[in-house]
């Protein structure tokens, strides 16, 4: 029956599952398609950025990665080592194959394919057939044999999730080229700073990365910058969105007393109605959701920078 399924029906990118009860189930539509997945057109380019996060279920951690084309998930050490080691998580334990699944980075999105795996990946709970690409979503659940984890995408791709209220740029155009202008980065995630940093001086910015609230504060006094991008999860244990909102009260009182008007983008995973409305009261200029496009970014913050200089 694994087989079975047509090339026709692989290449066009439709999600092929079969029932978690019965593996004898027959293959069904689950109604999702994207682009194929098969065209050399659709393969990544090497400076396309992914950001993904592994949460592992029933808060036992996370692993945070920046996708390469293909990352073996699975667990092991040395030199045969997963790209995506699932080891820490009593993963031996839990059924995880050392080579257990493949996820790959195209143009516009993922996807994850099952390696024959011995007990199995199964994607929001149906199983995957073995060697099928199937795409792969923001907070889509999967299981690695019975190792549950919630997939949570950081950054993404031009193009891969507009926004409804996206920078139109035949109304508003950005700051030309970022024009030498210093960029403030507070960002916890290392893996999520790296990009905003390479797209940010590609476009012509200067950068400065921190990922700690003193650091910050620091930064903002030794060289300060004409925009701050922030995120409201930073450097505490447990980090919460209330200490990155008092972070960013602290440094738009210290801009106003500078006599400045520097503006503060947030870009947050937390981005219920409550908390965009207290980021914009702590100072923020703009929220920006993530999953975050990084052109959006680089569009946001040109717009932001061309208003300040009128």
């Amino acid at each position: 029956m694994e087989n079975s399924v047509p090339p026709n029906n692989r290449a066009n990118g439709t999600r092929k599952l079969r029932s978690l009860e019965d593996e004898d189930a027959p293959i069904f539509e689950a109604g999702k398609t994207v682009n194929p997945f098969d065209t050399d057109t659709d393969r990544v380019d090497g400076n396309v950025p992914w950001v993904i996060e592994f949460r592992i279920a029933n808060g036992f951690g996370m692993v945070q990665k920046q996708l390469t084309e293909q990352m073996i998930v699975g667990r092991g050490s040395g030199s045969g080592a997963p790209t995506i080691d699932l080891t820490p998580f009593r993963a031996a334990e839990k059924g995880v194959s050392r080579r257990h699944a493949i996820i790959m980075a195209r143009k516009k999105f993922l996807s994850i394919r099952d390696l024959n795996s011995t007990n199995g990946t199964f994607l929001n709970g149906l199983r995957l057939m073995p060697d099928q690409d199937v795409p792969l979503e923001h907070g889509d659940k999967l299981r690695f044999g019975k190792l549950d984890v919630e997939v949570v995408f950081s950054v993404v791709p031009p193009d891969k999730m507009a926004t409804a209220d996206a920078v139109k740029t035949d109304v508003l155009t950005p700051l030309p080229g970022g024009s030498g202008k210093h960029i403030l980065i507070l960002e916890n995630d290392q893996e999520v700073a790296n990009v905003y940093q390479f797209v940010l001086q590609e476009s012509g910015y200067r950068v400065t990365m921190v990922n700690d609230p003193t650091e910050a504060a620091a930064a903002y006094v030794k060289d300060t910058p004409d925009a701050v991008v922030m995120d409201l999860r930073i450097k505490r244990i447990p980090a919460t969105s209330s200490d990155g909102l008092e972070v960013l009260r602290l440094l738009n009182d210290r801009s106003k007393r500078l006599g400045l008007n520097t503006p503060f983008i947030v870009a947050s995973h937390e981005n219920e109605a409550d908390i965009q409305q207290r980021a914009k009261d702590a100072g923020a200029a703009l929220f920006l959701p993530k999953p975050l496009r990084v052109d959006e970014l680089v569009m946001r913050l040109g717009v932001l920078l061309k208003n300040e200089d009128k």
